[in-house]
């Protein structure tokens, strides 16, 4: 006797948003929130969420960097942080004012990997404590 062939359960509704949620936080828009929590365990993935509900964070640039070969880690997080340092100061200043800490802003920075697939950019965004804008 074999045993009854399994089925495929529907997707759920829910395990679908969630998918279409998370995604790499250099396609997150300039003024866009986030959840750092997804649940991945990567670095570069975030949810986006609306700016009007609780939030990590908001993304107030992405930059690209330079071109060419891959410059290494430490040169790739250098022109990340100059890049972020320079859009900070021009970034509107509601978004900068939700940060943890005063002046206090993050960056994100390619891998070699992205670099090389024309993915070299940095994610410039604050980390938020009040949750809501």
């Amino acid at each position: 006797m074999h045993p009854a062939p399994r089925t495929a359960h529907p997707v759920s509704p829910l395990l679908s948003a969630a998918r279409e949620a998370v995604r790499s936080v250099d396609s997150v828009k300039p003024g866009g929130c986030v959840d750092f929590s997804t649940g991945q365990r990567l670095v570069d993935a975030v949810v986006d969420v609306p700016c009007s509900g609780a939030h990590d964070g908001r993304i107030f640039a992405q930059r690209t960097l330079g071109t060419g070969p891959y410059p290494g880690g430490t040169a790739a997080r250098e022109e990340a942080a100059a890049a972020c340092r320079a859009a900070y100061d021009t970034a509107p200043g509601r978004w900068g004012s939700e940060a943890d800490r005063a002046g206090d802003h993050w960056y994100m920075w390619p891998k070699q990997e992205e670099w090389e697939q024309g993915g070299g950019h940095a994610s410039c965004f604050v980390v938020t404590t009040r949750g809501a804008a």
